[in-house]
C-alpha cells in the first residue's frame, strides 16, 4: 500500500513538473515572439529613412547614414537603462510590489530625459558644426544637417519609449509594444514617401521630409505607449504625475545595474571594431565576406534576442519571489530552449551557404568562398553564441548579475578572442579562417564562464527590498 501511495505521489509530482514546464514555455513564447518581431520592426524605422532618402542622391544618403550611426550610440544608452528598468520592474512584479513598479518607472523616465535632453539640444542648436566635427564633407553637411537636427530631436522621445517598452514587457505585455511599433513603421513609411516627394496635399520637403516623418512617428509611438501604460495595463495604476517621481535609492539601484551593461556594450563595440580592422588587413574580399556574414547574423539573431528578453523578464520576476526553486526552474527551461533554437538555426546557416551566389551574383568567387566558410563555422559555434545571448543578456541580467557579464565579456574578447585571432590569422598565416576561429574561441570561452556562473547561487539577488 505504501508503495502504491509513493508511486502515486511521484506520478503527481512529475505531472506537476511537466505542467510547470509547459507554462514556462508558453510564457517564454508570449514574451519572446513579439519581442523578436518588434526588434525587426524597430530596425525598419531607420531602414525606411535610408531607402527613401537614397532616392535623393549620395550626399543626402550619407547624411542619413551618419545620423543613424549617431543614433546607434544612443541605443546603447536606451538598452542599458531600459534593461535596468525591466529588471527592477520584473522583480517588483514578482513580489507584487506595486509601489516599486511606480517608483522604478518614474526614476527611469527621469533618468533617460536627463541623459538625452542636453545632447539633443546641442545637436539641434549646432547640427552643421557637429557633422563637420565628425568629418562629414561639405556636400553632406549642406544637404544633411537639417535631417540630422530633426532626427536628434527625437532622441529623448526614443529613450522615453524604450523605458515604457521595458516596463510593459516586465508586466507581461510584449504584444502591445510590438503592435505599436508596427503602427509607427507603417506611418513612418507612408509619411516619408509623401513628404519627401510631395504626394497629394503634402509639400515636397526632400530629405527634411523623411526626418519630419520619423519625428511624427516617434511621437505617435510614445503617445500610444504612454496610453497603454497609464490606462490599459491592469497590474498597477500609474498616473501621469507618477512618471515624475524621483527616489535616490531607486536611482542608485538603476545605475548599479545600468553601468555594467553600458560598459559591456561599449567594450563589445570596441572589440567588434578591432575585429573589423583585422578584416581590413586581409583584403577587400575578407571585408565583403564578413559583411555578408554579419548581415545574415543580424537576421538570424532576432529569435535568440527575443529569448534573451524573455529570460530577463521571467528570471527577474522569479527573483522577486525570492524562491530558489522557481528561479532555477525558469533559468534551466530558458537555457534549454535557447540550445534547441541554436541547433535549429545552425541549419539556417548551412541552407544560406547554398544560396549565396543567388543573392550576390556580382561578387567574386573568393568572397563567396570566404562567406561560405564563415557561415559554416558560425553554424558550428552558434550554440555558444546563443548561450551568450540568452544567459549573458537574459538570465544573469534578470538575476541582477550585470557585473559578471561585464567581466566575462572583457575576458573573452580581450584575453581570448582578439589575441587568438591575431596569432591564428597573422602569425600562423591562416588568414580569414584564423579570424573566424578566433571569434569562435571568444564565444566558447564566454559561454563556459556564463554557464559556470549559472551553476552557483551567487548570480541571482533581489535588487529590490
Amino acid at each position: 500500500m505504501a508503495r502504491v501511495v509513493t508511486e502515486m505521489v511521484e506520478k503527481c509530482r512529475v505531472t506537476a513538473m511537466i505542467e510547470t514546464d509547459r507554462n514556462i514555455r508558453r510564457a517564454i513564447a508570449k514574451l519572446a515572439v513579439p519581442a523578436s518581431l518588434e526588434g525587426i520592426l524597430q530596425a525598419c524605422l531607420g531602414f525606411t529613412d535610408q531607402v527613401v532618402v537614397g532616392h535623393l542622391g549620395e550626399s543626402p544618403l550619407a547624411g542619413a547614414g551618419i545620423t543613424n550611426n549617431v543614433m546607434f550610440l544612443a541605443t546603447l544608452i536606451i538598452g542599458a537603462i531600459a534593461s535596468s528598468a525591466s529588471i527592477l520592474v520584473a522583480q517588483h512584479y514578482g513580489r507584487g510590489d506595486r509601489k516599486g513598479v511606480v517608483l522604478t518607472t518614474g526614476c527611469s523616465i527621469i533618468g533617460v530625459l536627463v541623459v538625452s535632453i542636453p545632447p539633443a539640444a546641442v545637436a539641434v542648436a549646432f547640427p552643421a558644426g557637429i557633422l563637420r566635427l565628425i568629418g562629414a564633407s561639405p556636400d553632406v553637411v549642406a544637404q544633411g544637417y537639417q535631417f540630422f537636427r530633426i532626427i536628434l530631436l527625437t532622441l529623448p522621445i526614443a529613450l522615453f519609449s524604450g523605458v515604457i517598452v521595458g516596463v510593459l514587457r516586465s508586466l507581461g505585455d510584449s504584444r502591445t509594444p510590438m503592435l505599436i511599433t508596427m503602427a509607427a513603421v507603417v506611418s513612418n513609411t507612408l509619411l516619408s514617401v509623401a513628404l519627401v516627394f510631395g504626394m497629394g496635399p503634402f509639400p515636397t520637403l526632400g530629405v527634411e521630409g523623411a526626418a519630419i516623418a520619423t519625428c511624427i512617428s516617434q511621437i505617435l509611438r510614445a503617445c500610444l505607449l504612454s496610453y497603454f501604460l497609464l490606462v490599459r495595463q491592469r497590474f498597477v495604476k500609474i498616473r501621469l504625475v507618477d512618471l515624475w517621481k524621483f527616489d535616490w535609492r531607486m536611482t542608485r539601484a538603476l545605475l548599479s545595474l545600468a553601468y555594467p551593461m553600458l560598459l559591456t556594450d561599449v567594450f563589445w563595440g570596441i572589440g567588434n571594431f578591432t575585429y573589423a580592422l583585422l578584416y581590413v588587413r586581409l583584403g577587400t574580399a575578407a571585408v565583403a565576406a564578413t559583411q555578408m556574414i554579419n548581415s545574415t547574423l543580424g537576421v538570424v539573431n532576432t529569435l535568440p534576442t527575443g529569448l534573451a528578453i524573455a529570460a530577463l523578464i521571467l528570471v527577474g520576476q522569479a527573483v522577486g519571489t525570492r524562491d530558489p526553486t522557481i528561479i532555477t526552474t525558469n533559468s534551466r527551461e530558458i537555457r534549454k530552449l535557447g540550445l534547441y533554437a541554436s541547433l535549429l538555426l545552425s541549419l539556417v546557416f548551412v541552407v544560406i551557404c547554398l544560396t549565396l551566389r543567388i543573392f550576390y551574383p556580382n561578387v567574386s568567387q573568393e568572397t563567396i568562398d570566404g562567406a561560405t566558410y564563415g557561415l559554416l563555422l558560425n553554424a558550428l559555434f552558434y550554440p555558444a553564441m546563443v548561450t551568450n545571448l540568452v544567459v549573458g543578456s537574459g538570465v544573469l541580467r534578470g538575476g541582477g548579475d550585470t557585473r559578471f557579464t561585464l567581466v566575462a565579456s572583457l575576458t573573452s574578447i580581450y584575453a581570448v578572442g582578439l589575441p587568438a585571432t591575431f596569432v591564428l590569422a597573422f602569425v600562423l598565416k591562416l588568414g580569414l579562417w584564423g579570424v573566424f576561429l578566433g571569434k569562435g574561441m571568444e564565444e566558447i570561452s564566454r559561454a563556459v564562464m556564463l554557464l559556470a556562473r549559472c551553476r552557483t547561487s551567487r548570480w541571482y539577488r533581489a535588487s529590490t527590498s
